[in-house]
């Protein structure tokens, strides 16, 4: 049985720094969205999303949650690996998240899974899964993700947040 750590970086949330009535600014083409969220996720880069993360409604207590917590964000710790990086649809997303909390109880299943939340529902979920890099653990699995969708003929990253 694979130990399974599933942890949403709240990529949207990360512009928590910034003002969340700044309007933001949206991208004209998805291709740029996984390499932004790449770049917060591999090399720590908040800055790459902040300007085009839409804060609406997410509630100021989360967002200073997630502020304290990715302060002093830099990427990835060194003890993992890079494994695969897919892009999916909501619902994939949503299996993909039943299916790793499977052999879990059903009450910490459903409190885990009831405990995310989503501004905006996200059209593509960009998933990254990463490894241990010690040989010897072949069970450790952590993913963290980021959600986008499109308005307007714009993309722009959803915020996830824990209540």
């Amino acid at each position: 049985m694979l130990k399974s750590l599933v942890l949403i970086l709240f990529l949207g949330l990360i512009g928590g720094c910034s003002k969340s009535s700044e309007t933001p600014k949206g991208l004209s083409q998805f291709d740029e969205v996984p390499s932004l969220a790449e770049a917060v996720v591999l090399r720590g880069d908040t800055d790459a999303i902040r300007k085009h993360t839409d804060f609406t409604g997410v509630p100021a207590d989360a967002l200073q949650q997630v502020n304290a917590m990715l302060k002093d964000w830099h990427g990835v710790p060194s003890s993992l690996k890079l494994t695969e990086t897919k892009v999916m649809t909501f619902t994939e997303y949503e299996t993909l998240q039943h299916e790793d909390k499977k052999d879990l109880p059903e009450d910490m299943r459903s409190a885990l899974l009831s405990a995310i939340r989503w501004n905006v529902k996200p059209e593509k979920v960009i998933v990254f899964t990463f490894g241990s890099k010690d040989p010897n653990d072949t069970k450790t699995r952590v993913r963290w993700s980021a959600g986008a969708y499109k308005t307007n003929g714009l993309w722009f990253f959803a915020a996830s947040y824990t209540q």
